[in-house]
């Protein structure tokens, strides 16, 4: 069981079911893509940028290097001839972290066309989003390939051309892709069941039909998306508490979480947005379903919510909104139909009731009823996170 960085989350040893965008050491790899570059320094070119002196490249793993300049200029470059797309958006990108001296680094990059380079452009250390700071921090350009451009030239170089400098930097991960944004550095490709893992390894995320933001972090439009999660025996539980994190960008509606819908076509349980109200139900049947019933009122726009939702065996199902049971969100829930098979857990929409706009950071599901007091300390340890 992964640990939790901060306050401790209650419930966690009993956890069937769980990812949190923010733990991106044991949840969170990447958006999916795939890396163009060739990303092993020793594959790229050196050269002193015009000057007369080239500085010192010292290679401290395949993709890891340092640069020292004493009074030399050091560009690093590398030619894709074939490969790439005409009138295609790119993002070059690179992590720097500065030794000694201020930062100057610069890209240089230009299309190839025909057997010319062309469409160059050379922005400046602020414009790929470097400033004189200590640690690591991205550097990173999205770039359109001129029209009839099938290949790329690209410069990592120590400043402008002709110029010496005198200071020490490191670079590691380069990375390109075909995005208007970076993601996090991979040497191949990550897929679409690679991106995010789940907090135990007993399911598969798949993040196919997923969009991304600039930030490389996941949103629902609302229109098609749904992350699916491999159907798992040990989703299916008399006693469950649903906790997740989510901020509507619209109008609430769709299913948001859904598990199992099986060969009778019933849910095991289901929280779901439409007509201005939520519903939190356990094995909906019959007419009305007797669903739990939330006012969406209590759940503004662009904000986050912390949602928890129990159901335990002896037939009780309640609704907690940021650590505070709601009135009236207590009811006996209905029993499992003799028809009902387990099928695959979808967050975020479903083709029956519509899909959701919005952003879902963290889910976890646990085969246990979470307590009051319980609940509202796992708000307490993520409020301050979510500015809730």
């Amino acid at each position: 069981m992964p640990t939790h960085a901060g306050p401790n989350i209650f419930g966690e040893e009993t956890l069937v079911f769980g990812y949190d965008l923010a733990d991106t050491v044991n949840s969170y790899v990447g958006e999916p893509t795939t890396n163009l570059a060739v990303p092993t320094w020793s594959n790229w070119g050196v050269d002193a940028s015009g000057y007369s002196t080239a500085g010192t490249r010292t290679i401290l793993s395949p993709y890891h290097v340092r640069i020292d300049d004493i009074s030399s200029n050091t560009r690093q470059s590398f030619a894709f001839y074939s490969g790439f797309n005409a009138s295609t958006t790119y993002t070059f990108s690179v992590k720097f972290k500065k030794i000694a001296g201020t930062p100057t680094l610069r890209f240089q990059i230009y299309s190839y066309v025909s057997g010319n380079w062309t469409n160059q452009t050379f922005p400046t250390t602020s414009q790929i989003g470097l400033t004189n700071k200590e640690g690591w921090q991205t550097a990173s350009y999205s770039y359109t390939t001129a029209a009839g451009a099938t290949g790329l030239y690209w410069y990592i170089q120590d400043g402008d051309d002709y110029t010496a400098y005198t200071h020490s930097f490191e670079l590691k991960e380069i990375q390109l892709e075909a995005k208007s944004h970076a993601t996090p550095f991979t040497a191949g490709t990550r897929s679409a069941t690679q991106g995010l893992l789940p907090l135990i390894g007993n399911s598969t995320i798949d993040l196919t039909n997923i969009s991304f933001d600039s930030n490389a972090q996941t949103v629902f439009d609302g229109t098609d998306d749904s992350m699916v999660v491999s159907n798992n025996s040990a989703l299916k539980n008399n006693n469950t508490s649903i906790e997740f994190v989510i901020k509507y960008l619209d109008t609430p509606n769709g299913d948001i979480i859904q598990f199992g819908v099986g060969s009778g076509a019933y849910a095991q349980y289901y929280y779901r947005a439409y007509s201005g109200n939520s519903y939190w139900n356990w094995y909906p049947v019959g007419t009305g379903y007797g669903d739990i019933t939330i006012p969406n009122a209590a759940l503004p726009l662009n904000q986050y919510h912390h949602i928890v939702m129990t159901g335990n065996d002896q037939g009780y199902v309640q609704f907690y909104i940021n650590g505070v049971v709601q009135t009236g969100a207590t009811r006996t829930r209905n029993t499992q139909p003799s028809n009902w098979t387990p099928a695959d857990l979808t967050i975020g929409g479903f083709s029956w009731d519509g899909y959701s706009s919005s952003i879902i950071p963290s889910v976890k599901i646990y085969n246990r009823v979470l307590t009051a007091s319980e609940i509202l300390r796992n708000f307490n340890a993520i409020k301050s996170r979510f500015n809730i």
